[in-house]
């Protein structure tokens, strides 16, 4: 649907033009051709070659928001109180072998450890449901 005059205050249509990956085809969306599940990024179906059409946009120091630039591991699978012992070990005698490295992490499921080799001791950090993204240099 596209609006020729919105006269109805509280109410933006926010329209774009995309350029299908697929096809190079060009077509306008309006935010109720977006379809947002859960675990995965926005997209739009192409109009002309019915493909999916991820609308993604780097992050960068600008425009990085929490949560919604961050992938969550919240539904991740849990990992036991043991198994993290075992990866503190693990990251803790891995700076045996390489002690000028700054640090070592291991992360799987829902869980997240880091192990920081800091001038005099090492910083342990472990994160359960955590979130994480990246931004390009």
């Amino acid at each position: 649907m596209r609006i020729i005059q919105n006269n109805y205050n509280g109410y933006t249509e926010t329209t774009q033009e995309i350029i299908c990956e697929h096809c190079n085809s060009v077509f306008e969306i309006d935010n109720s051709d977006i379809i947002t599940p859960e675990d995965d990024d926005e997209y739009v179906y192409c109009p002309c070659c019915n493909q999916k059409v991820y609308l993604y946009e780097p992050n960068t120091k600008d425009n990085i928001r929490f949560p919604t630039s961050y992938h969550n591991f919240v539904n991740g699978v849990d990992i036991i109180d043991e198994e993290i012992d075992k990866w503190v070990k693990e990251c803790v005698e891995w700076f045996e072998k390489y002690p000028d490295e700054p640090y070592k992490y291991i992360a799987s499921g829902n869980t997240f450890v880091i192990v920081l080799n800091l001038e005099d001791e090492y910083s342990i950090i472990v994160a359960k449901n955590y979130f994480e993204t990246y931004i390009d240099k």
